[in-house]
């Protein structure tokens, strides 16, 4: 497996050996989502779900390990847009507008405490926070202007942020009216108790192995034969979005910023199996294990399926009844679902 993809495998294998083999897809994307930092859009941003000492900041932090210390920003949750200015911006008198001009191109940027952002940061300061950082991301750039100031800040960036699972589901709607949220990769971990001891005794032996390489020049190139594989890559994404509860629209983005990536994170300026690969294996960590039902409903409803139906097969009592109608309200205005609503007359004719 992989074999045209040797980053990739030998990317699995350490993580394996440092985590164990239920981690290591999640130390990969976190590789990929660092090398994407300079290259071509997609760039889908990583979000890790976890519970509170299950290996997120240790993940991040062996990821690191494939590159040089230029590549990536060590940010706290409380790391405000104000102290990105005030630590990396420069004056930039070229500008009537603007101050200060804040360079981060190229740069992955990794938010260990997410729970600090969604939590700590008031209201003002955390919409500012994710506005800033989802227009920096699709745009390139993000202005601040006010009375007390005005700045830039520039760059191809990507991120990488990481929140405990309690936190998620206080913060989901939130994170989900972003843009980084809606382009986000969002993948779900959780360690049995078994696996924790078995997690916690690979990373004492090996926290100090190293990868084999040092990735140090980002590979750009556009991919030429995206359109021989956009047929499966849609299919992929229909299961991303049933499974995360997703908009389709989304998850088309989510799978070839992932398959992409992948390949250049390879060297690869054409994809081929192995991307597709790494999309399907990475597919069962997008399922919220806290929604479980809510999953299976949404995919029964897609498939027709009448209330009745959905009761018998989740042998629940007939007042479920209004739990399957408000997760379907949820569903169709999330885009989940179609709305039911017939077209008018005017546009069957105009068809």
């Amino acid at each position: 497996m992989f074999e045209d993809s040797k980053i990739t495998k030998l990317s699995l294998d350490y993580f394996t050996k440092v985590f164990g083999q239920y981690l290591s897809p999640i130390g990969l994307m976190k590789v990929i989502t660092v090398n994407s930092a300079s290259c071509l859009y997609p760039r889908p941003p990583l979000i890790q779900v976890a519970p509170s000492r299950e290996f997120k900041s240790k993940l991040t932090e062996m990821a690191w390990r494939f590159f040089n210390r230029d590549r990536y920003l060590d940010l706290s949750g409380d790391e405000t847009v104000h102290g990105l200015k005030n630590a990396y911006g420069t004056p930039f008198p070229q500008s009537k507008k603007f101050e200060t001009l804040v360079i981060l191109s190229g740069k992955c940027l990794c938010v260990d405490e997410g729970n600090l952002l969604l939590r700590a940061m008031s209201g003002k300061g955390k919409i500012r926070w994710l506005s800033g950082f989802s227009q920096l991301y699709s745009k390139g750039h993000y202005d601040y202007v006010s009375e007390l100031g005005s700045f830039r800040i520039v760059g191809r960036i990507s991120l990488i942020i990481n929140i405990t699972t309690d936190l998620y589901a206080k913060s989901e709607n939130v994170l989900r009216d972003t843009t980084l949220g809606q382009r986000s990769v969002t993948l779900f971990t959780w360690l049995k108790d078994s696996e924790k001891v078995h997690v916690r005794e690979n990373f004492r032996r090996f926290r100090g192995l190293k990868p084999k390489i040092t990735l140090s020049e980002p590979y750009d190139r556009t991919i030429k034969n995206l359109g021989e594989y956009r047929g499966e890559l849609a299919s992929l994404a229909k299961d991303y979005a049933i499974l995360g509860v997703r908009n389709l629209s989304e998850t088309l983005e989510v799978t070839e910023g992932m398959a992409t990536q992948n390949a250049r994170l390879n060297q690869r300026n054409r994809l081929c199996k192995d991307d597709m690969d790494v999309v399907r294996m990475l597919r069962g960590y997008t399922i919220n294990p806290r929604r479980k039902n809510f999953v299976r409903v949404v995919g029964f409803l897609k498939e027709g399926r009448s209330y009745s139906d959905i009761i018998h097969l989740l042998r629940r009592p007939r007042s479920y009844y209004s739990t399957i109608s408000r997760w379907k309200n949820i569903a169709q205005n999330r885009g989940l679902l179609d709305q039911g609503v017939e077209r008018p007359e005017w546009w069957k004719e105009l068809s």
